[in-house]
């Protein structure tokens, strides 16, 4: 008589084993892929949203250092007049006016280095921040006629920041917190070369900043970063990667990925 087979217990719990491990250590590497490629989806989307909105507003109300009466408008005054000329053209279900809490979670903001920023929702006197229909939470801060240089060609009048994962974690800039300037053309990424990165350097008698940036790893660097790490907005843009999470030697007209070699 033929005799079934079958796979002892033993055998069994063998595969078992097999397949938790690999699963153990392929499971959290798809997990991050896929957390990336969203991040970068959605930064990409809300830059496209911001920019389109800002060369509609310039269009119909002509360039920012067009917008105030005068310098001395006050800062919530210039945050509320920059917002209002965004408003028409973003979807925004909630928002926050300076002191105000409940758009920003109620957490300690990092950057990419481990260096705490700031708790965005209760520390927030100098900025308006807002809801979007998307789940994305932002705020604003305008600089009023007071532009800072982006370079010797072209000036910014305020900064625009994007949680692109909304309420959820990290909560961190560079990985899912992005900043984006206002200029006389629209909206620009924080990062680019030749910037003159707001926080970051020495100001001339005018205000504005004297040393532009160089290099990424200046302003998106996982160890140490200038400011708030706000330049890995144009490095995701421009460069289509996060790879300066994982690597160090990064550079703008040099390795732009952790798989190439110097």
């Amino acid at each position: 008589m033929n005799k079934n087979q079958a796979f002892t217990l033993a055998e069994v719990l063998i595969t078992l084993a097999i397949i938790g491990v690999v699963a153990a250590l392929t499971i959290p590497s798809l997990i991050k892929k896929y957390e990336i490629r969203h991040t970068m989806t959605a930064l990409k989307e809300i830059y496209s949203v911001m920019d389109q909105a800002a060369k509609l507003t310039i269009a119909e109300n002509g360039t920012p250092d067009t917008w105030y009466s005068n310098v001395t408008t006050g800062l919530n005054a210039k945050n509320e007049i920059m917002l209002n000329k965004f408003k028409p053209y973003l979807r925004i279900t909630k928002i926050c006016q300076p002191g105000e809490q409940g758009c920003f979670t109620d957490v300690m903001y990092k950057k990419i280095d481990g260096k705490d920023t700031r708790n965005w929702n209760r520390n927030n006197s100098d900025i308006i921040s807002f809801r979007l229909n998307n789940g994305m939470l932002g705020f604003l801060l305008s600089y009023g006629i007071n532009s800072k240089k982006v370079n010797d060609d072209l000036h910014y009048y305020g900064v625009i920041s994007i949680d692109v994962n909304g309420a959820k974690r990290p909560n961190v800039f560079g990985r899912d917190v992005f900043s984006l300037m206002l200029t006389e053309r629209g909206i620009i990424p924080f990062g680019l070369p030749g910037e003159y990165m707001n926080g970051a350097y020495d100001q001339d008698e005018d205000g504005n900043w004297t040393i532009p940036i160089t290099d990424v790893k200046q302003v998106c660097n996982r160890t140490d970063c200038l400011g708030y790490c706000e330049g890995c907005a144009a490095w995701i843009i421009y460069k289509g990667n996060m790879d300066y999470l994982f690597c160090d030697d990064l550079s703008w007209d040099g390795k732009t990925s952790c798989s190439e070699k110097n």
